[in-house]
């Protein structure tokens, strides 16, 4: 009996380790889902710059202006500003130095969504979470690359929560011909043969707060 006693405790211990490594691999999993619409690691939109400090360190997170496009700047913070790869900005809500909005841009980063979309995502790995082509605008311009629809995709559910911006990497594979006829202010259909040779990459993902 207390050899069985002894192999019953031994197999809960066990046990009791296996669910607590879950679990801190869960938490350190969620500690860089970006969740549109609800979350950002643990940022909501009830988080205060104090919040964020408390949440990352105060010398982690930095008050400063966000750049917005066409030349605009709004309120916000930056978390981890000297680190490309954790890197996060904040757009504070109108009035309020809670967040509306998050941010990530470059080539690479430790955010991404439960569907697995983070930076340097291709046209063609977006095309397969979305189970169909998508549309984006063409390039060379203010808003080059946002995804404009996804075309009653598995992904439209996210169109008022998240926008996506997608750039090719230097043009690879294609001439300067093929690459203006998907250049300027009008939607693309990923299928575009240009748009599939060229296979863009996520460069930026903007998630909303509500």
């Amino acid at each position: 009996m207390q050899r069985m006693a002894s192999g019953i405790t031994a197999v809960t211990l066990g046990l009791s380790l296996w669910g607590g490594a879950r679990l801190e691999a869960q938490r350190a999993q969620d500690l860089w889902q970006i969740v549109p619409g609800t979350r950002a690691g643990a940022i909501t939109a009830k988080t205060t710059l104090a919040g964020l400090e408390r949440l990352y360190g105060k010398g982690n997170v930095r008050e400063q202006k966000i750049d917005v496009g066409e030349g605009q700047q709004a309120r916000g913070a930056v978390v981890f500003p000297g680190d490309p790869a954790r890197r996060l900005e904040i757009l504070w809500r109108e009035g309020s130095r809670t967040p509306a909005a998050v941010r990530v841009r470059g080539t690479r980063s430790r955010w991404k969504t439960p569907q697995g979309i983070l930076l340097g995502t291709s046209l063609k790995e977006l095309e397969r979470l979305n189970g169909k082509p998508f549309r984006l605008y063409g390039f060379s311009w203010d808003y080059g690359g946002l995804v404009e629809s996804w075309q009653k995709g598995r992904l439209a559910g996210l169109e008022s929560k998240m926008s996506l911006i997608l750039s090719p990497d230097e043009r690879t594979g294609v001439s300067e011909k093929e690459y203006q006829t998907v250049m300027g202010d009008r939607p693309f259909s990923s299928a575009h043969p240009v748009m599939r040779k060229m296979n863009p990459r996520v460069v930026e993902i903007h998630i909303r707060l509500d």
